[in-house]
């Protein structure tokens, strides 16, 4: 070590401070879902590493929606998880099936081409490779939430459907919006994602949520696929 450098306090400090700066410019868009529960658990956590953990309690619930589910002893079961730990996670979806529960209209409204662009095209502006997003509506067709499903294009598995479901059941979701991200391709959806948005549409319908859209988008165009009719 350099003569003179102080060794700080928290070794994680600096590892925090660049995460929440990150997570000021740019909110949650671009974070896997245990960097969220990472953070998250700073809150409980003040002076321990709390990534390893954040990996453990999605390695035994499997998604980051299962694992804010999860029962208070439950959670307590995963080596490192305290009372304050479980109750801190367990408050996240009573918050929000409260926040639900009251009317709001200060998010974006969608309801038209241009707004769904708009809402869309500055979503893209930090993604990196090839996103997969599902934006949900309500009946006045503004945000309610926005998924990201997959930073590998559709290459994802059943096991991201509870995330979906979750989050329709949590608010009052009646329309809703995919949308995706090819930075060395086309805009157009090739044949793999028209299957998985398929697919998507069947869940979606049984839920009696309409799928209004998929957009495309690369660096330089998008595309629609209402527009195109192919929807």
């Amino acid at each position: 070590m350099p003569p003179g450098k102080k060794i700080p306090r928290n070794l994680h400090e600096n590892h925090r401070s660049r995460m929440w700066e990150r997570f000021r410019q740019t909110g949650a868009v671009g974070f896997s879902s245990h960097q969220l529960l990472e953070m998250l658990l700073f809150f409980s956590i003040p002076r321990r590493d709390t990534n390893p953990l954040a990996h453990q309690l999605m390695y035994r619930f499997g998604s980051l929606s299962e694992a804010l589910h999860a029962r208070s002893e439950t959670l307590q079961e995963v080596p490192g998880v305290g009372p304050s730990t479980a109750s801190l996670i367990a408050l996240l979806p009573e918050l929000e099936g409260y926040y639900w529960q009251k009317p709001h209209y200060t998010q974006p409204r969608l309801k038209e081409h241009k707004q769904v662009l708009a809402y869309l095209s500055k979503l893209m502006e930090t993604a990196t490779a090839n996103e997969r997003y599902l934006v949900l509506l309500d009946g006045h067709y503004y945000v309610q939430n926005c998924l990201l499903l997959s930073e590998t294009g559709f290459s994802w598995d059943d096991r991201f459907f509870p995330n979906i479901v979750n989050a329709i059941r949590l608010g009052e979701t009646t329309f809703a919006i995919l949308s995706g991200y090819n930075r060395d391709g086309s805009p157009v959806p090739n044949m793999n994602d028209q299957m998985s948005i398929k697919r998507i549409t069947r869940l979606l319908t049984a839920m009696d949520v309409r799928l209004l859209d998929y957009v495309g988008f690369n660096q330089t165009q998008h595309f629609s696929m209402h527009r195109a009719k192919m929807l």
